[in-house]
């Protein structure tokens, strides 16, 4: 019996396609069954071609790859990578909808084959591939509210806002306290989910290390900024950080809260699997915070921010994960669970009402 992924490609440049076909096919795991023009034709096949995973252009003539996300997932548990021709922000943000709607990952198609990244690239999409097609997707994406949830307080309900809190160091202004999140597989919608649930008015700092295929965590950022009306940008290296601040790692490069209250950007260490890494970003905010320190990993394959939220947890610090109930992966929570990490499990949106319930009370 075949242990490779079946694989279908929806794209409708034939150039592209070709492309794409071939970086498939030059892989031992993945398994080509079909390429399609449209995701009509793709539609109308899946029964017959029974794929593992789809490779999804964003843009396509007829059903864009957003509504046949949407199409796919109603009937299909299927997982969807979509491949992406740029990384601009209206198509990560078209993207980042597709995510919402089920898709697993983004990924920016392959550069030209004389490039020096081109290689890179296509064991990047191949490696996603082979490793989205594992993924359990259930036909309802797992970020929608839980039936009979009560909706979180808005701003608008919580205490007004207060001037930002600050400790004085001998360096600098160390914040009372900040909040860092971890998250992987499925991370947007859940970032999304749990940023626009927490007040802006006295938000601790956020600080950000979501695992994404270079090139789309900028558009991420504007996306997150848009649906929640808070300030998300990329961080910036000697940033000194403020309440309602939500920051995030950009590409290749760790982050980390000094004791001087400022960002640190590096790349490194070089060696560890992710960079940014989560438990780079988790340990620095223990060591910099100790009991104020408060951690979330979301949703995530792998172990990334597990041995991190370990440390704030012995530190005294408080430690969240999300539950497997709403996670499109419950891998980077389990093994934080596993090693006694975890504090609090719930979805993303009860883990901003018990964000809100301590930073309210000054529970730091």
């Amino acid at each position: 019996m075949s242990t490779q992924a079946r694989v279908i490609i929806v794209e409708d440049s034939s150039s592209c396609r070709l492309l794409l076909e071939a970086i498939v096919e030059s892989d031992d795991r993945l398994e080509l069954v079909a390429s399609y023009e449209s995701a009509e034709d793709a539609i109308a096949k899946l029964e017959e071609d029974q794929p593992d995973v789809i490779s999804l252009d964003i843009e396509l003539p007829g059903i864009n790859g957003l509504e046949a996300t949407r199409l796919i997932l109603q009937s299909h548990p299927i997982p969807i990578v979509i491949v992406s021709s740029t990384v601009s922000r209206d198509q990560v943000k078209t993207s980042m909808k597709a995510m919402e709607a089920g898709a697993l990952a983004v990924l920016a198609k392959p550069s030209d084959p004389d490039s020096k990244q081109f290689d890179r690239d296509s064991r990047h999409m191949c490696s996603t591939l082979m490793g989205m097609s594992q993924v359990k997707v259930i036909k309802q994406h797992a970020h929608r509210q839980p039936g009979g949830a009560t909706k979180t307080p808005r701003a608008s309900s919580l205490a007004k806002a207060h001037s930002p809190q600050v400790l004085s160091s001998s360096s600098g202004m160390l914040p009372s306290t900040v909040i860092a999140v971890g998250a992987s597989t499925g991370g947007p919608p859940a970032l999304e989910l749990l940023i626009k649930n927490l007040p802006s008015g006295n938000l601790p700092p956020i600080l950000i290390v979501q695992h994404i295929s270079p090139g789309f965590v900028e558009g991420l950022a504007s996306w997150l900024a848009d649906r929640s009306g808070h300030d998300v940008q990329l961080a910036q290296e000697g940033e000194l950080l403020r309440s309602g601040m939500v920051r995030m790692a950009p590409d290749g490069l760790h982050m980390r809260l000094g004791r001087s209250g400022r960002v640190q950007l590096t790349p490194e260490p070089r060696e560890l699997l992710h960079c940014p890494s989560v438990d780079v970003l988790f340990e620095s905010v223990a060591r910099a915070l100790g009991s104020a320190s408060q951690g979330v990993l979301l949703t995530g394959m792998g172990s990334d921010g597990a041995e991190g939220l370990l440390k704030i947890r012995e530190q005294g610090g408080w430690s969240a994960v999300q539950d497997e109930k709403s996670s499109v992966v419950y891998g980077m929570p389990r093994v934080a669970l596993e090693r006694n990490a975890v504090l609090f499990q719930g979805s993303p949106t009860e883990i901003a009402l018990q964000i809100q319930r301590r930073n309210r009370h000054g529970n730091t």
